[in-house]
């Protein structure tokens, strides 16, 4: 209005450039342009249909409306990406964790298992001593009877100890096929449960991405909500179709929780099974 006015007040306006058939002076003549001047016959019609677009303020307003809606969808696009990359996140520093886990499992097992072998190494170096010392006590056989019968008591007293320490070579047998047995039971117990914690990890990460598809549709709907016309059938019909995407995830959300909580009580009774089975093989052995 300021930009007509001025040029009205000086007297250049549409008004005299239309009244004067042939305008004197070589100042300027200026008003805005509408319709009737693009629909016009003449240069000025010829210039604007050439070099200019004529908009409604409907054509306005959808303009404002889709780029509006671009930028939401772009927002939505961006915030997917980065739930992605979260996700793979996750899934790396779990995998990272199983495998310590593993390992300091393996160490425990080969701990146990170079003791049972220190055992065995000094028993059996106890024995050769003994046999060692038997036959040194044969080689006397031909001293004094005095000799001789020390000698016979020292025999018996090394035959008890051999008789004993066969026994206890016996009971070590029997130990370590228990302790065998065992770390057998200990191993396959903890690969039951690096599968159950793995199964229940995946199940976690899967309840955690569906979390956030949830927080997201529930932040898209509401910027939908704020931004949208009431009038405007798409954007109304694109809320109904967030609005249906999460109800249905929602109710996917509860069948994930309704499978871990069955992989927890399962977790439980397959605990106590075997917990149970090693007591029993920890007081045999």
């Amino acid at each position: 209005m300021e930009f007509e006015k001025s040029f009205e007040a000086a007297h250049h306006s549409k008004k005299e450039w239309n009244d004067s058939e042939i305008p004197k002076g070589s100042s300027v003549y200026a008003w805005l342009a509408r319709a009737d001047d693009f629909e016009s016959q003449g240069p000025i019609g010829d210039y604007l249909r050439t070099n200019r677009e004529l908009k409604t303020i409907a054509d306005l307003v959808q303009e404002a409306v889709k780029t509006r809606n671009e930028a939401v969808v772009e927002l939505a696009s961006e915030i997917d990406t980065r739930n992605e990359n979260l996700d793979y996140l996750q899934y790396k520093y779990n995998q990272k964790k199983t495998r310590k886990m593993q390992r300091l499992a393996r160490e425990n097992v080969k701990r146990v298992l170079d003791e049972q072998e220190m055992l065995n190494a000094d028993l059996e170096k106890r024995r050769k001593n003994l046999n060692a010392w038997s036959k040194e006590l044969n080689k006397r056989e031909a001293l004094t009877e005095r000799e001789k019968q020390k000698l016979d008591e020292e025999k018996q007293k090394n035959d008890l100890q051999n008789s004993s320490l066969h026994k206890a070579s016996i009971e070590q047998k029997k130990a370590d096929e228990s302790l065998l047995r065992l770390v057998e039971e200990q191993k396959r117990e903890k690969e039951d449960a690096w599968k159950k914690v793995l199964e229940l990890e995946t199940q976690l990460v899967a309840k955690q991405k569906m979390e956030m598809q949830i927080e997201r549709l529930k932040g898209k709907l509401q910027v939908m909500k704020h931004l949208c016309d009431e009038d405007d059938t798409a954007v109304q019909e694109q809320i109904k179709k967030i609005s249906d995407e999460l109800e249905a995830k929602m109710e996917e959300m509860d069948g994930v929780e309704e499978i871990n909580q069955t992989l927890v009580v399962k977790e439980q009774q397959s605990n106590d099974e075997s917990q149970n089975a090693r007591k029993e093989l920890i007081t045999f052995w």
